[in-house]
């Protein structure tokens, strides 16, 4: 929006207290000012995404501050569970799925923050329950908790991870019940916000039962099928800091 180059003046034979005149000065002012505030805007460069930074090596990570980086939006999933091992007649449970938080995060005072990947669970190769996934956080903020391994032949999915300390915090979805029908399947792995939780496999016709793993990320085992099936193992999780002017 711009102004005549003409709108600032005034003429000098109309009346100082015309309230045409007072009316004109006042629109002036209001057009200057919009235009300043709209060049002010311009220049300005908060709220900008100026980078991002993904985690994916499990265990202890180190997020640095990029220069001019004031605020950011971490998020991200703890492990998935692994598979329980399957007997000779019961199926196994799947692992459950990771736990999901998001958060927005003034880190102008901050310099750096870490940032821990969970180690997704393994399938258990014997009769038992698998393994549980491994959290993951950013500092202190927030911690996504990792699947609990699915239980052995017979038994129930395993949990979903827990969330906590953002401001969006989502649980992992719980792993699949393992069966002991004609045709027995393991649990399906149970989802995260950000993976697939393993497809439930099954034994058909005395062939070789299916090991079923989760998709990244975060996503939980399948339980191990009849004949001594192997439990599948959980998706390991992840950490995402979008980072803003």
């Amino acid at each position: 929006m711009t102004i005549p180059s003409d709108a600032s003046s005034v003429n000098s034979n109309e009346d100082a207290d015309d309230p045409k005149l007072a009316l004109k000065t006042d629109l002036v002012d209001l057009v200057t000012n919009h235009n300043t505030l709209l060049a002010h805007l311009r220049d300005r460069d908060d709220g900008r995404l100026h980078s991002v930074q993904v985690f994916t090596s499990t265990g202890a990570n180190t997020w640095t501050r990029p220069t001019d980086v004031i605020s950011v939006v971490a998020y991200g999933v703890g492990a998935g569970g692994g598979g329980g091992g399957a007997d000779t007649t019961d199926s196994a449970g799947g692992g459950g799925g990771g736990g999901y938080c998001w958060e927005r995060i003034d880190v102008s005072a901050t310099s750096s923050a870490t940032a821990t990947v969970g180690a997704g669970g393994a399938g258990n190769t014997a009769s038992g329950a698998g393994s549980n996934g491994g959290a993951s956080s950013f500092g202190a903020f927030w911690t996504a908790g990792g699947g609990t391994g699915g239980g052995g032949g017979g038994n129930d999915g395993g949990a979903g991870g827990t969330a906590s300390g953002g401001n969006v915090n989502i649980p992992g979805q719980q792993g699949g019940n393992g069966t002991s029908t004609s045709d027995p399947t393991g649990g399906n792995g149970g989802n995260s916000i950000l993976g697939h939780g393993a497809n439930m496999g099954h034994d058909s016709g005395g062939g070789s039962p299916t090991i079923e793993a989760g998709q990244i990320y975060g996503g939980g085992g399948g339980g191990g099928n009849v004949q001594d099936g192997d439990g599948g193992a959980g998706a390991p999780g992840i950490v995402i800091v979008l980072e803003y002017k």
